[in-house]
């Protein structure tokens, strides 16, 4: 189940277990804490999914993940001279213009993409071709999340032939802390 949580506790607690919490408004963040010295909140087993979390005095945390995300800092780069070449694209979301170098059939290529966003191995980037390319002719995927700022990308060429496409492409950070 997926529980909104608007109201605020006066005394007792609240037990979410096995469920996962969201913020309605993406603008919006979730805060928990404590209402009054005799409120207390635990927290198990759930994923919270919201653009930032506050935990307050009397909160409890196990085996919970918080999941965050960004509507806004959208980030731009265009690769220069090959589908190797690294890039800076310093957003939570954003688009990657690749070069139209050449891939062999059957072959594929990484690139780095340094990013300050990247705070921890454990965060999750998920990819996906905007534009660019014909259907199936290729396959995105992230290969490396590095914990010092950076991320692998790993093109491949799915076709019976060479492809020398530019191709738009489309990550997203989801941070878990």
């Amino acid at each position: 189940s997926n529980y909104l949580i608007a109201n605020t506790v006066k005394a007792g607690s609240i037990t979410i277990s096995n469920n996962n919490i969201y913020s309605s408004n993406t603008s919006q963040d979730i805060n928990i804490g404590q209402a009054s010295a005799t409120a207390n909140v635990n927290i198990n087993r759930a994923a919270i999914f919201t653009k930032n979390v506050t935990a307050n005095v009397g909160i409890t945390l196990t085996d919970a993940a918080v999941y965050q995300y960004s509507t806004s800092n959208n980030s731009t780069v265009t690769q220069l001279t090959d589908k190797t070449t690294a890039v800076t694209c310093n957003g939570r979301t954003g688009q990657i213009t690749t070069t139209a170098a050449s891939l062999a059939s059957g072959r594929s290529v990484s690139f780095t993409v340094n990013n300050n966003q990247i705070i921890s191995a454990k965060d999750v980037v998920i990819v996906n071709i905007a534009s660019g390319a014909t259907t199936a002719t290729y396959g995105v995927s992230v290969t490396a999340v590095n914990a010092a700022g950076s991320f692998i990308i790993t093109i491949s060429n799915n076709s019976s032939s060479a492809q020398a496409d530019t191709l738009v492409i489309n990550f997203a950070i989801i941070r878990v802390n």
